[in-house]
């Protein structure tokens, strides 16, 4: 599943930080009907591994279909219009 919000430092030693942006829509537990399109944001405020873009690890993080499974539950995910934008 995507990653959480990560708060962004104003240290300039800490790396740059921006903002994966995309709208989502899930299901509820073990249903099939997915519910609205809503937009989402996360904030990245540390330092990515060598050759992988902001726009790649948005695209990692947030991909086209996902499922997220706890005890007899299991929700799915959908991603679209995955984008990178500035901090906040």
């Amino acid at each position: 599943m995507a990653l959480g919000y990560l708060a962004c430092s104003d240290d300039d030693d800490e790396p740059d930080c921006f903002t994966c942006l995309y709208e989502k829509r899930s299901t509820s537990c073990s249903s099939g009907s997915f519910g609205s399109w809503e937009e989402g944001s996360s904030t990245i405020d540390f330092e990515l591994k060598d050759g992988l873009s902001r726009e790649g690890f948005c695209k990692q993080a947030y991909p086209a279909s996902d499922i997220e499974c706890g005890g007899s539950c299991c929700i799915s995910f959908q991603f679209r219009n995955v984008r990178v934008g500035s901090c906040p």
